[in-house]
Parts: C-alpha cells; structure tokens; sequence
C-alpha cells in the first residue's frame, strides 16, 4: 500500500514527490508502477515499472519528479505561434500541445522473486505541470497559493513577479505582449473554486470603462483546465479595450459580473523611447507561466561567426598548358555559421523588475522581441549580467543575449 504521498491536487513536477509503499510480510523488493493520462478521469499509459529495495525500516520511498519531468512539455505555442504572442478569437486560451500538465498514477505492488502483485485500489493520483519548487519550500510546499478561491482571494497567476497591495503590476509598452497564465483545477483533484470568467476592466486615469467579459470552459482533457490569457497592450484591441484607456485590471470570476476569485493583474500602457526599438524577453518560469522584462534602452548588435578551413589546391593540372588560379584561394572554408548577439540595457527598472532577473538567468526558455518583431528564441549569457543603482529606487540593468539559432552562411 502506500502509505504516504503528495496530495491529489496541481504541482511542479519539478519538486521532490515522496510515495511511500509499505507491505506485510516485507516483498524481495517494492514495486511502483507509474501511468501517464492526458484525460483527467482515465488512468492512460503506463510509462515504467520501477522495483525497490526495501530500507532498513522495510518500506520503500519512490520520487515521480524524476520521471514526471522527462514526460512533461513546456507549453510554446498555439495555432504554430509562440504564447506570448497569441491574440486569439477566442481571447483566452489553452495551448496546443496537451504534454504540457498531465495527470499520474503511481500503483504500489510487490515483488517476492518469482511473481509481481499489483494493487490497484492503492492507486495514487497527482496532476503535475512543468516547474520547479526549492528544496527550502518543504517536504510537500503547497502550491495552494495558484488556486481560484473567493475567501481570501488567492494568487492565482503562475508568476515570479511580486505583488504590490495584493495587484500584480506590470509595465509594458504599447506594443509589448504578455500574458498570465493559471491553472483552472477544481476538476483537477477538487480545491479552489471553478472559474468561469475572465473579466477586463478597463481604466482612463483613475475612472473605470465598461467591464469586458470572457468566457472560458474546461473539459476531461487535463491541458484544458490550463489557460493562458493575453494582457499585453499589444492584444488590449482584440480584447477592445478603449483606446483611451491606460491600463486594465485582469481577474477571474465564477460567472460575470460576481466577485474575483483571483488576485488582480493591472497593466499600465508605458511611455517609451520613441528614437529606437526596445527589446522584450519573455521567459517560462519556476511556477508555470511566462513572465517578462522589457529593456528601453538601445540594443547593440554584434555578429561572430565559426569556420572550420581546409588547404585546397588552387593549381590546374588538367589543361595543357600548366597555370595556378590567381582568382583561387588556398584556404577555403568548409563550414561556417553565425551568432547574433545582443546586450539589453535598461536604467529604469523597479525593485520588482531587478528581482526577476535573477528567475530570467534560471529558466531553460527564453525569447527575445525587438521592437514589434518576431519572438526568437534565445539563451541568457549569465556572466554578463551587472545590476547597478540609478537614482531612487530604480536600476540600472545590462546583460547579453544570443540568438539560439545559427546562422548559416
């Protein structure tokens, strides 16, 4: 049987998830068979079975994170385009890829050396999406803290940011994306409450427009109880958002029109340089979500490039007359690819924003936007990070970013 483990609800496949099994008398060895579902109700595949030693104290412990991260996808994109950029009809979204939270099943068995037993009314369920909890959080931190409920009001959004008087405040330019992510999970092993709306509220100054309402569904498939929903100015007129608002308020409801379920998301429409192109990133973060950053100031390019040479033959033996290529070159190059490379710098960065450059340097997905471009994907240069102060509580930020593509040449 087992005896202890995580409870059934949403996690980061990337923290440590504890089964305990234990049986009487004591097996040759424990045995965890592990099954992988894109149905919320439906046990699916199995992907493993797993044979333990018992310890000294008889009992086996088996860690899923160690399989369940190998079998779960980062969600990138929808109708072949990267989340942060989608402006769907619909406006709020799940992605395309149904990899991206999957429910698991770890049955407990026995192995006495000739024959396997398995028990299946011990079947433990677990639904996991991509992400990370420190070791410092706990045995079994709760991620309780992203699930919809009225009273008190939870954190709901999958995010890094910090947030200021219970609001996530985001500023980003006219043409920047974003989107908040959240996982719907009252099918998905019974807290929070169920979410049936995304509600814009719309701001000029400090006066409120009309509410904008959106409604959302789940169904048996897990990835459909995982939303992302575009906030970014870029997507406010697919939304239509006045274009005389300068920032909206994001939150979650039951039904329109009744109170939050969520903590709000605020968006502000900031001014920016109007003489170059700013550079955004967007990074998929340790909870399950993108967040972003975007750095004002100009972005110099630098462009390096790899060659393996070879010696070739620059003399003609097959004519009559004997002569060398004066157009040839002895050295030639066999192959050769290019880098692009950019260094972002910023001097207006709030205390929230510094922080989060430390989660950007962490995460395994990260992309760039210049100006109003195509998102590309890229990788951090860690070592080239500096983080200075500026004036009041703001900071002067610079790092590097190359372009994870090659260049062919």
């Amino acid at each position: 049987q087992i005896t202890d483990q995580p409870d059934n609800n949403v996690r980061p496949a990337g923290q440590a998830l504890i089964f305990t099994i234990s049986d009487s008398p004591v097996p040759d060895r424990y045995v965890a068979q592990v099954f992988r579902s894109t149905s919320r109700t439906s046990i699916g595949s199995n992907r493993g079975q797993f044979f333990l030693q018992p310890n000294p104290q008889n009992v086996a412990h088996f860690d899923l994170s160690q399989i369940a991260q190998g079998l779960l996808e980062v969600p990138m994109s929808k109708n072949s385009v990267i989340i942060p950029s989608v402006r769907a009809a619909t406006k709020a979204f799940t992605c395309d890829n149904g990899l991206t939270m999957l429910r698991f099943t770890v049955r407990p068995g026995s192995y006495t050396g000739t024959t396997t037993s398995m028990n299946s009314s011990e079947d433990a369920v677990v639904f996991l999406l991509p992400g990370v909890e420190q070791t410092s959080a706990g045995y079994k931190p709760s991620f309780g803290a992203y699930y919809p409920d009225s009273s008190p009001l939870n954190k709901v959004w999958l995010t890094e940011r910090r947030f200021t008087n219970d609001v996530l405040e985001m500023y980003l330019g006219p043409t920047d994306d974003a989107v908040g992510m959240f996982v719907n999970n009252q099918y998905l092993g019974g807290a929070g409450e169920l979410v049936g709306y995304v509600a814009i509220l719309p701001l000029e100054g400090t006066s409120y427009l009309d509410p904008i309402f959106e409604p959302i569904t789940t169904s048996d498939t897990v990835r459909d109880n995982y939303w992302a929903v575009p906030v970014g100015p870029n997507s406010w007129s697919f939304w239509g958002v006045p274009s005389n608002a300068d920032s909206i308020l994001v939150y979650l409801q039951n039904s329109a029109g009744t109170a939050a379920v969520s903590k709000a998301i605020r968006v502000f429409k900031k001014c920016m340089p109007s003489k170059h192109e700013s550079t955004q990133v967007a990074w998929f973060n340790t909870r399950g979500g993108y967040d972003y950053l975007t750095f004002t100031g100009r972005s110099p390019k630098v462009v390096t490039t790899e060659g393996k040479t070879y010696r070739r033959n620059v003399r003609q033996y097959g004519l009559s007359t004997f002569r060398f290529e004066d157009d040839g070159r002895e050295y030639a190059t066999y192959a050769k690819t290019g880098k692009e490379q950019y260094t972002l710098t910023t001097n207006d960065f709030n205390e929230v924003e510094r922080d989060l450059v430390q989660y950007l340097l962490r995460s395994k997905v990260v992309h760039i936007r210049r100006g109003d471009g195509d998102w590309l994907p890229a990788t951090v240069l860690t070592n080239s990070v500096t983080i200075e102060p500026a004036g009041s509580q703001l900071y002067n930020v610079s790092l590097t970013v190359e372009v994870a593509e090659d260049i062919r040449c």
